[in-house]
């Protein structure tokens, strides 16, 4: 009778993966923290430290989430998780759970990014273990979410350094008007249009009997309102009333307006791009 050697699969790197994704990443946290940062003053080194383990995330899981998807030949909204899909889950889950810890101990005001990271983790997890469908989509908009993360790290780092430091002054201006136009293509206009054809798919009932209403629901009420803390913003400079005769007893009011486009960036912040003028014409009869 032979015996066959245990193999390794990625199935049974499942009961533990999380946990050694989790070390991992406070490990990283906590090497930046006491050692490379260690130089730097204590304001700005949680910081840095956050970045540091974005970095080990963002790309990273934007490469293997993509792979993942693309692996799986039975893609779609309620697919069922494939162990390799699960894998890139617990990953970022891992590293949401270690940046939520750093809010919470650093900035523990901070209140709008605590609640991003456990509403986060709320929709990773659940679809990881309570749901084991859907991973497709979470898998999907983790990469979006993440495929600008690396720009958006070193626009953080050298921003924080821009004052003392001119090369970092200098790499800020020339990475700011290519992060603003990645941001908000992906954030503004790609995450929206998948985010509606998620919400298409399951308000028909195309998950029935496979992913619970109340999961993909709360999905996709974390997912529209984080895309309402980040996308694309218009604001107004002026508006002007125009009164028009067209006859004696119509008389219509054309108001002009010239606008702007903004870039509502990461943080919840307004950033300026290059001023757009924008024409917003009501007619309003007397």
């Amino acid at each position: 009778m032979t015996r066959t050697a245990p193999t390794t699969s990625l199935a049974s790197l499942e009961s533990w993966a999380i946990l050694a994704f989790f070390l991992m990443f406070l490990s990283i946290y906590l090497i930046g923290y006491f050692l490379i940062f260690r130089k730097q003053t204590l304001k700005i080194r949680p910081e840095f430290s956050s970045c540091l383990i974005s970095l080990f995330h963002g790309t990273p899981a934007a490469i293997l989430g993509s792979a993942a998807i693309l692996s799986d030949s039975r893609q779609g909204f309620a697919a069922p998780n494939t162990s390799f899909q699960k894998l890139v889950l617990d990953y970022s889950a891992a590293y949401f759970l270690t940046d939520l810890l750093h809010y919470v101990f650093f900035y523990p005001k901070d209140v709008l990014f605590i609640a991003h990271h456990v509403a986060t983790l709320f929709v990773v997890l659940t679809c990881r273990y309570a749901v084991s469908h859907g991973a497709f989509a979470v898998l999907v908009l983790l990469v979006l979410a993440e495929i600008t993360s690396a720009c958006q790290n070193a626009w953080t780092l050298t921003g924080a350094r821009k004052d003392q430091d001119a090369l970092a002054r200098r790499v800020h201006h020339a990475l700011s008007p290519p992060f603003y136009a990645a941001y908000s293509v992906v954030r503004g206009f790609v995450g929206p249009y998948f985010v509606y054809r998620m919400i298409v798919f399951y308000v028909s009932g195309g998950a029935r009997g496979l992913v619970p209403v109340w999961a993909w629901a709360s999905w996709v009420l974390v997912v529209v309102m984080a895309i309402g803390d980040d996308g694309i913003g218009v604001e107004v400079v002026a508006c002007q009333a125009l009164p028009v005769v067209v006859g004696p007893q119509a008389r219509p009011l054309v108001v002009v307006c010239q606008a702007r486009a903004l870039v509502v960036g990461p943080g919840t912040s307004l950033f300026p791009i290059k001023p757009l003028p924008l024409r917003f014409i009501f007619t309003q009869k007397r």
